[in-house]
């Protein structure tokens, strides 16, 4: 009785893990938004950093069943985390591609926003300094700049000369545009396409290799063998089929080639009968006559 009860407690750790991984995926990509490239992104994230928790799952599933091999409820709810674990191979599998199709939209994207950013910040500043050298007094540069939603002079400003103004907008907004590239760059650059890259990249590796985790304690219904195992099989016989194709095909053509080359029977063909064969069919009237 003791060891029904050890079983049971551990598909009650693994019910236990199961929970968690829902709820944790929940938590983290509510509301959900499947057409944004980062949502999805952070979604393989997710899946993946937290995927150990069903994978103990799993593992809890089949040390249970072991513990209390009399015990038919628990056998019977071993065997639906067994096959619960094949929606997960096949899903952290199918993961792999998905996310690389999201990480290149999402570098795309960064590319794409970094240039549309640079374009409107840069058409600011132009049209800012189009207006203060357009400017003919102090009164009209101040009703030129809040024209363009920017900020009003200071009385203090307003009574220095007008060249002087000028010239010390013009000095801010030429420190203004090397920071908006440098804060762009650093945003949406080279570095932070990289850091994309490499957390797919990252990603990818994990997805798969939890996927032939899954896959190993995974079993189909009715299956003695595990999906991984199964997996290993339909490539043995994969690979033996191709083999025995490209043998006969291989084996067909040297056949031809000796037909070619030979008479029926084995007997070989003379060299009169070939002359025959590829000679002109005029040449051959012209002979016989």
């Amino acid at each position: 009785m003791e060891v029904d009860k050890n079983g049971r407690s551990l598909i009650l750790a693994a019910n236990g893990f199961f929970l968690i991984y829902v709820l944790s995926l929940i938590s983290a990509l509510w509301p959900p938004r499947p057409l944004d490239p980062r949502w999805q992104l952070e979604l393989a994230n997710v899946l993946v950093n937290q995927a150990f928790l069903p994978l103990g799952a799993v593992a809890l599933g089949s040390i249970a069943a072991s513990f209390s091999p009399a015990d038919s409820q628990l056998q019977q709810r071993s065997d639906q985390i067994a096959r619960a674990a094949v929606l997960a191979a096949v899903g952290f599998l199918l993961l792999v591609p998905l996310q690389l199709v999201a990480s290149w939209q999402a570098v795309d994207g960064l590319s794409g926003l970094q240039a549309r950013q640079q374009e409107s910040g840069l058409r600011r500043l132009d049209s800012l300094r189009r207006s203060i050298l357009a400017a003919t007094t102090s009164a009209d540069l101040n009703v030129r700049l809040q024209a363009l939603q920017a900020p009003a002079l200071p009385n203090s400003v307003r009574a220095a000369p007008l060249p002087v103004v000028k010239q010390q907008l013009l000095t801010s907004l030429a420190s203004a545009e090397i920071s908006l590239r440098r804060q762009i760059e650093a945003d949406l650059g080279p570095g932070a396409t990289w850091a994309v890259s490499q957390k797919s990249v990252q990603v990818i590796l994990m997805a798969f290799i939890y996927g032939i985790c899954f896959a190993g304690a995974a079993r189909r219904r009715g299956s003695q063998v595990s999906l991984l195992q199964e997996w290993k099989r339909g490539l043995i016989n994969c690979r033996y089929v191709i083999r025995s194709k490209l043998t006969g095909a291989q084996t067909r053509t040297s056949s031809r080639q000796k037909r070619l080359f030979s008479g029926r029977g084995g007997r070989r063909v003379d060299d009169d009968y070939l002359d025959q064969i590829y000679s002109n069919p005029h040449d051959q009237e012209e002979t016989r006559k």
